[in-house]
């Protein structure tokens, strides 16, 4: 009796990112506590203090780092939290449940915290003219998960076409 291959449920370049989306996700989610220990005074940046340009402990601290009570780095945590979640759905139940419905998800979770970090390194930058290096490193790391789901998002990435024989795309493809 001959059996037949099944197809992997998905290819091992979006297992590779799912995986290295965690990875970008735990850094994140560390960086974030650490604000959040900040923004409570429980720890002190003072290693992200140079001069009066560079400063986590006035940005974390400043009207602009809580939204309705909610500091903006709990905030961070909950979304890469969320981005950790969603990925490590996709990958054990690709097929089903919150795995099926992940990428739409991971996209919304992944263009939220870009946005939302993008806009608020703005405001350092521009408002407090000051920056937070911490901050900078949580946009970097939602960036980071970006690029690392780029075969998983809902709008994915521009692939090379298939060539054919002479070097010309393919037909019918």
């Amino acid at each position: 009796m001959r059996r037949t291959a099944r197809k992997a449920p998905l290819g091992p370049e979006e297992y590779l990112g799912l995986r290295m989306a965690i990875a970008s996700s735990f850094i994140g989610f560390t960086v974030a506590g650490v604000l959040v220990l900040n923004h409570f005074e429980v720890a002190d940046a003072a290693f992200c203090s140079v001069g009066d340009w560079l400063s986590c402990n006035t940005v974390n601290r400043s009207d602009y780092s809580v939204i309705l009570g909610v500091p903006v780095a709990l905030i961070g945590m909950l979304g890469f939290l969320a981005v950790t979640a969603l990925s490590t759905a996709r990958m054990v139940a690709p097929r089903r449940g919150l795995g099926l419905r992940a990428p739409p998800l991971l996209t919304a979770a992944v263009g939220a915290g870009l946005s939302f970090g993008a806009y608020l390194s703005l405001v350092e930058v521009f408002v407090l003219r000051v920056v937070c290096l911490l901050c900078v490193l949580s946009l970097v790391a939602f960036a980071a998960a970006g690029v690392a789901l780029r075969r998983t998002l809902v709008v994915p990435w521009p692939r090379k076409a298939p060539r054919g024989k002479e070097g010309l795309p393919a037909e019918g493809r």
